[in-house]
């Protein structure tokens, strides 16, 4: 009985500590893409799933500012953004419908979902992860608006892709794909003067 309970928790700690050694391993290659934009040294933290289970924030990133407008060298991830993020160099089929049509073509109606023909919901959350990066990364930079930071972050979408190991292909396409969804976004993180 005793051995059974010791190895039980021998697992358990094997397993914990698995965790935390692919989150660490996520949160480094993270933060050099992250480092890559923002051109200066900075680190992605992830949520754990623990504190995202009681988050009620709703914000898929951040990066604080200090009182004279600059910012911190950290900008935190929630966990399913991070997951996806984590998932990505393996597992990026998902993507594979975007490639499959004429994404220039298509608009979309903010009472429609904005899925292209073929798509899911697991292609927008997978952009979104892709384009959160990519925008946190210009807060990071030092654009603290919303409408610059989500801009570049737009203009920058294929970059992060592909160094997260997507084709020169599926990169465009997520980039045009995070371009069309734009226009849905909250109004602060929309600008007219954005040409992607």
């Amino acid at each position: 009985m005793k051995l059974a309970a010791a190895a039980a928790s021998v697992l358990a700690l094997a397993a914990v500590g698995y965790r935390h050694w692919r989150a660490a391993q996520t949160q480094g290659r993270l933060s050099a893409i992250a480092a890559q934009v923002a051109g200066r040294p900075v680190r992605v933290h992830c949520k754990s799933l623990v504190s995202a289970l009681v988050d009620v924030s709703g914000e898929l990133g951040s990066v604080r500012f200090d009182a004279h407008g600059r910012p911190s060298d950290t900008t935190t991830l929630q966990h399913e953004i991070c997951t996806r993020l984590a998932r990505f160099p393996h597992s990026h089929h998902e993507v594979d419908c975007l490639l499959a049509v004429d994404l220039t073509t298509l608009s979309f109606a903010s009472d429609q979902p904005p899925f292209p023909p073929g798509c899911s919901r697991s292609t927008l959350d997978t952009d979104q992860a892709v384009e959160t990066l990519a925008h946190e990364s210009f807060h990071l930079h030092g654009y603290r608006a919303e409408a610059a930071a989500e801009c570049y972050g737009v203009q920058e979408t294929a970059f992060v892709a592909e160094r997260l190991h997507a084709t020169p292909d599926e990169a465009r396409a997520l980039a045009r794909y995070a371009l069309l969804l734009m226009p849905l976004k909250p109004t602060e993180y929309v600008s007219s003067e954005c040409h992607a």
